[in-house]
């Protein structure tokens, strides 16, 4: 499987596991990518603020306080699936 295929279905298991918008996966797939908030502005063509706001939403739906926090829960809950 490659890369991108991988991301896709990140972002398709995290905007289902907890109810995101399309632009709120999509941001938090790119910040669990390593990508700083600026990098995913410029990525998504949306503004640094516009990026807070979709993480801040991930944060509170997924019940997480922190990029790594989100990262070890989906991770979790995909390795759950795969078992």
């Amino acid at each position: 499987m490659n890369e991108d295929k991988v991301w896709l279905f990140y972002a398709h298991h995290i905007r289902k596991c907890f109810n995101l918008t399309p632009k709120q996966a999509e941001t938090a797939v790119w910040a669990l990518r390593g990508r700083e908030n600026n990098a995913i502005a410029n990525s998504m063509n949306i503004s640094p603020e516009t990026v807070n706001k979709h993480l801040d939403a991930v944060y509170k739906k997924a019940q997480v306080t922190s990029r790594s926090h989100l990262a070890a829960l989906v991770l979790e809950d995909v390795a759950k699936m795969l078992q």
